[in-house]
């Protein structure tokens, strides 16, 4: 598994497609370098957050059964996640390989990605040392 414990953009880039770029950039980065095929999140405001259950619904995240959860236990604080709030992805590579480059691209929002942008058949990966590798 892996834990997305946050994942926001500032107001002034919402509704361009920065964060499912950064959502796909850490499912992508969990799959191929650590090996993880399923991700769990909880989502953060709950029912309010439509657009947040809307990525993450495109993207194959689903509730998590809610067999697996326990009753909670008063810790004293009132802290406890509502089981309608935690998503599962089940199959990270299936559900990145439902997606198209311009898909994530954010492109079409008006997001530019340099990676991204040419038409090449081949996809250049920049890390943070701003070394290329051909994917």
């Amino acid at each position: 598994w892996v834990l997305i414990e946050l994942l926001c953009t500032d107001d002034q880039f919402r509704g361009r497609g920065v964060g499912k770029l950064l959502l796909v950039a850490a499912l992508a980065y969990s799959a191929v370098k650590d090996g993880k095929t399923a991700a769990v999140l909880t989502l953060g405001r709950g029912d309010e957050n439509l657009a947040a259950a809307e990525l993450y619904r495109r993207l194959g995240f689903q509730p998590m059964p809610e067999e697996l959860f326990v009753e909670p236990e008063d810790d004293g604080h009132g802290r406890w996640v509502d089981p309608r709030h935690v998503l599962v992805l089940w199959d990270i590579r299936q559900s990145l390989r439902s997606l198209t480059l311009q898909e994530v691209s954010g492109a079409a929002k008006g997001t530019v990605v340099p990676q991204l942008e040419d038409d090449k058949e081949e996809l250049q990966r920049m890390d943070s040392s701003h070394c290329v590798e051909v994917a």
